[in-house]
């Protein structure tokens, strides 16, 4: 188990893991980590890990390899530490204080997309100026996957009434959405 910031990444014994979090049980896990000079371990208390992983008193869904990845990315290149940073800077992308290369948003949709599904629709009007299709395709990929909504039905109304067919591949991710939704 690794852990740095908010984030931890289980190396082997997910299945274990995946028991622990869902009956929100402590785990008994063995942390291997690189000495550098006269580090200090500290153990991480089963209280630490479930007031991060049960953020905002709502259960995070356990990310993939992939959107680990990109969240830890997105972390290191911005230096944050915690879910108020990582908020911060979804606020302020939101509202255009910050721009973010396509990468990293895609990193910002993966992070909301785990912890703070709430925040994902907000970004949609964002995903208009971009004019990468990429992150459309990204963006409506990970919005369709956190249920459904009176808002997310209408962002997906809104781009299929508009989208002109500009890209199918997201065209069909919002038909799939309501297909499961109706």
């Amino acid at each position: 188990m690794g852990y740095i910031g908010f984030l931890g990444c289980l190396l082997d014994g997910h299945h274990k893991a995946t028991v622990a979090y869902e009956r929100q049980q402590a785990l008994e896990c063995l942390v291997i980590e690189k000495l550098e000079q006269k580090k200090v371990i500290e153990p991480i208390t089963p209280e630490k890990l479930v007031e991060e992983v049960f953020f905002n008193g709502r259960t995070a869904q356990l990310p993939t390899v992939e959107d680990y990845c990109y969240i830890r990315y997105l972390m290191e290149e911005r230096t944050i530490t915690t879910h108020k940073k990582m908020l911060l800077l979804c606020e302020q992308v939101i509202k255009e204080q910050v721009v973010l290369q396509e990468g990293q948003l895609d990193c910002l949709f993966s992070y909301c997309q785990v912890f703070t599904e709430r925040e994902l629709p907000r970004l949609y009007q964002l995903t208009k100026k971009y004019q990468y299709k990429d992150i459309r395709y990204s963006y409506f990929e990970k919005l369709s996957s956190v249920g459904n909504s009176e808002q997310i039905d209408e962002i997906m109304l809104d781009y299929l009434i508009y989208d002109e067919y500009d890209n199918l591949a997201v065209t069909k991710i919002c038909d799939e959405y309501f297909e499961r939704v109706l």
